[in-house]
């Protein structure tokens, strides 16, 4: 079996958790909190969130170095029921309502980038039960974008694997590109307003920082193709503790420079930060390099998630959860095709209906919980294993409980504000 070594594994931690998020959190998180340190507080606490997150999976993995991360975790330590729950609500939601949403985003921003497209004008619309499907030019791209990256890595996990690299080393460069010209370009220190240097309050931080803690979420990728990277036990610990690093420099990066061109005030709601803070400090014309830099993080999120997910289904048709065949290897590039079309193709019916958005609102409390069971998973391994080195065993066990903590938090925060969705959410799992 050919497997990936640690630069492609570096490239998926990576390039999973650099979506578009950064670009629209400092939006949401600017409404809650006007202070501009509290703000960079808030990223700093979303780095300790991955960092500890990153050592939690890391230590799972070299325990249980096998495909499918989560879902054999839970299978193993809790009960084959909640494992079900988990692929089942991967393959029909998240994973799924993901590639779904990265893809119709991918289409926006690649309209962006080549306006003369006009994506945005109606194709055909069918009327199915008296529901009008309307298929649009931004639809029609996102399944082309679905398809190109499902062949992609049907063609082979080293495939996968070097569109990856490709694709996180191009964002990496931009996005420091973009901080360092930033910075000489005058984005050099904080704009501090007396007026909004108030403390806010813990709703207000909590409510920032749920949505600052999940733009750091991604970096789980990995694991679920433990089984087919090089020395996995060794090289999937380092990938992820590099990886995550790499990101949280250019979060705060990132966030320095908006916040350096403008005040919490003026970027309250602000959808795209990025084009905004652009065109302030090299005008218009830079736009379409936003664009670019904004669609390569995107594409680069969607291709890892393409990959990863049908490791999942594996391993769940292996124990008759899902149609046999999925656990079907090709001959030739002993990839799970079956799995990796399926999901494109659930994906692209997901696109079309444009209800991934509110599936994946839904099920968001109950994914966090299955987060939760596996950090509870690593500090039972850590008691029952004797680790040669206590300081090491102290490390992991204090990073669990942090991670557990911050993860706590946000679900608390999203049960709060988003009661009712979360109980059906919780309903569709338990009844599926």
């Amino acid at each position: 079996m050919k497997k990936i070594g640690f630069w492609t594994a570096f490239a998926l931690v990576v390039g999973n958790i650099l979506g578009v998020g950064i670009f629209t959190t400092i939006g949401y998180l600017t409404v809650n909190v006007t202070n501009p340190y509290f703000i960079l507080l808030g990223w700093l606490i979303g780095a300790v969130f991955a960092f500890t997150g990153a050592k939690v999976y890391g230590f799972l993995v070299q325990n249980m170095p096998y495909r499918g991360g989560d879902y054999v975790y839970l299978k193993k330590y809790y009960h084959p029921y909640f494992s079900y729950l988990y692929g089942w609500s991967a393959f029909f939601i998240t994973f799924t309502g993901s590639i779904a949403a990265l893809a119709i985003g991918a289409a926006h921003y690649f309209n962006d980038l080549f306006p003369f497209l006009n994506l945005s004008v109606k194709i055909i619309q069918i009327n199915i039960f008296n529901y009008p499907l309307i298929i649009s030019g931004f639809k029609t791209a996102g399944v082309i974008f679905i398809v190109i990256f499902t062949y992609i890595n049907y063609l082979g996990i080293r495939t996968g694997g070097k569109t990856q690299l490709i694709l996180t080393s191009a964002i990496i460069l931009l996005m420091t590109g973009f901080i360092v010209f930033g910075y000489f370009s005058g984005a050099d220190r904080l704009i501090i307003e007396k007026s909004l240097l108030e403390i806010p309050t813990i709703n207000a931080f909590f409510a920032g920082l749920a949505a600052v803690l999940f733009t750091y979420m991604g970096w789980t990728t990995i694991v679920y193709i433990a089984d087919e990277v090089k020395d996995a036990e060794r090289t999937i610990p380092k990938a992820l503790t590099l990886g995550v690093i790499v990101v949280v420099v250019l979060y705060l990066g990132i966030n320095y420079i908006f916040l350096s061109v403008f005040s919490p005030a003026d970027l309250a709601n602000e959808i795209n930060a990025a084009s905004k803070v652009a065109k302030n400090l090299w005008g218009t014309k830079i736009t379409s390099v936003i664009a670019a830099m904004i669609l390569i993080a995107i594409l680069s999120s969607l291709n890892s998630t393409v990959l990863s997910g049908p490791r999942i289904y594996q391993a769940m048709s292996v124990d008759g959860y899902l149609w046999k065949k999925m656990n079907k290897l090709h001959k030739r590039y002993n990839t799970p095709h079956v799995s990796l079309w399926l999901q494109g193709v659930w994906s692209i019916a997901l696109l079309l209906s444009g209800s991934f958005n509110q599936l994946l609102a839904i099920v968001v409390a109950a994914i966090l919980l299955f987060s939760i069971m596996s950090g509870i998973i690593a500090l039972i391994i850590l008691h029952k294993n004797s680790l040669r080195q206590s300081i090491n065993k102290m490390y992991i066990l204090i990073s669990g409980c942090i991670y557990l903590l911050l993860c706590s938090l946000i679900l608390i925060n999203i049960l709060i504000r988003n009661f009712f969705e979360s109980m059906i959410g919780f309903l569709i799992l338990s009844i599926s």
